[in-house]
């Protein structure tokens, strides 16, 4: 029973291939053909598949593709066009709605959702407007934050990129935190105490020297005498 239900599909297929009508088309994409009251429009191409919208529906064909009664042989495949045969059955069906705006529009959006849009860029927000992604940044995204660094035990303090070093502060016209300003008077008042201890030293070096000096020409004078 089984194999004779095998035969007779396989005699009805055989029988509707025979009586089907033919047509070889070059499509480009874009380009639409319509025969027998089927309406087909060629989406996309490459070498190794290419899309069709056909009666409003899309189809994917990489080999041969029996589409609703509607038979599409390839013969070629390449970027951008296609080659392929036709094959209506007799007494199939004319399609009743045949455009396929909607189904070229389905194929071109390159969103539906703003998910769709993310393009990894943490400082953009992706918006899905009719299909198509468009991006805007975000407010104060990439903004240097203001942050304060002291390095510890140097004179030169940086905050919010300004310098304060031995000329003093540069480029905010003075305006800095009361913390700076103490640091900064008092690594002023530590050279301060530096140079005078280096002059009192320097003076106690001169002291030394003349006492030294005047001890010797006390003893030079004494010798004279014996």
């Amino acid at each position: 029973m089984k194999k004779l239900a095998l035969f007779m599909m396989f005699f009805v297929l055989t029988a509707g291939l025979v009586s089907a009508a033919r047509k070889d088309v070059t499509l480009n994409v874009g380009e639409s053909v319509q025969f027998r009251g089927q309406n087909i429009t060629l989406a996309a191409a490459n070498r190794d598949s290419f899309i069709i919208c056909m009666n409003g529906e899309k189809s994917v064909i990489s080999k041969d593709k029996n589409i609703n009664g509607v038979l599409i042989d390839v013969i070629m495949k390449r970027d951008g066009y296609a080659r392929f045969e036709i094959g209506v059955y007799d007494g199939s069906e004319d399609c009743k709605d045949c455009s396929n705006q909607r189904c070229m529009e389905s194929l071109n959006k390159e969103c539906v959702l703003d998910s769709d849009c993310n393009n990894k860029d943490k400082c953009t927000i992706g918006k899905c407007n009719n299909g198509k992604c468009g991006y805007s940044e975000k407010e104060g995204c990439g903004e240097e934050s203001s942050t304060t660094t002291t390095i510890t035990g140097s004179t030169t303090t940086l905050i919010s990129d300004t310098l304060i070093g031995d000329g003093g502060l540069i480029g905010d016209g003075g305006n800095a935190s009361g913390v700076v300003i103490a640091d900064y008077e008092s690594n002023t008042g530590l050279k301060s105490a530096t140079f005078v201890l280096l002059g009192v030293l320097v003076i106690l070096m001169i002291a030394v020297a003349l006492v030294k000096r005047k001890k010797d020409e006390y003893w030079k004078k004494k010798q004279k005498y014996y």
